[in-house]
């Protein structure tokens, strides 16, 4: 995902928890415990290959990497997954806690604003909502 999406997210919490701390103390805490997995870091509008993504080596290391870690420790807390596009293509077991996923509208521009459901999450996660 872009920076550009996350801005308007890391903005916020960066705002809300800044009371009394040092600001690049925070932006790198942040940078520690925010991240962004893509399954396939392509970005075209013309893009229509999606039969060959299952075939990729990279989706099927990403999906690993998911299923082993992130999914983990999101069912005992210690992770928000926030799905922004492409929710079945992650194939997530369906009882994965903590978990969001923009639908709709919301999925077109993927964007992490605090109004989104996942940038809400994150604003949760962070105790600030």
């Amino acid at each position: 995902m872009a920076l550009r999406q996350q801005q308007p997210i890391v903005t916020c919490v960066l705002y809300q928890t800044s009371a009394g701390f040092h600001q690049p103390l925070l932006q790198r805490d942040l940078s520690r415990k925010l991240a962004s997995v893509e399954l396939v870091p392509y970005h075209s509008p013309s893009f229509r290959a999606h039969a060959l993504i299952n075939q990729l080596p990279s989706v099927k290391v990403v999906r690993k990497f998911v299923r082993e870690s992130l999914v983990p420790a999101a069912n005992v807390g210690e992770r928000t997954l926030i799905v922004t596009r492409q929710a079945a293509a992650w194939n997530l077991p369906p009882s994965t806690k903590n978990l969001v996923i923009h639908k709709g509208g919301e999925t077109r521009g993927a964007s992490l604003s605090p109004n989104s459901h996942g940038g809400q999450a994150i604003l949760r996660h962070y105790r600030i909502f």
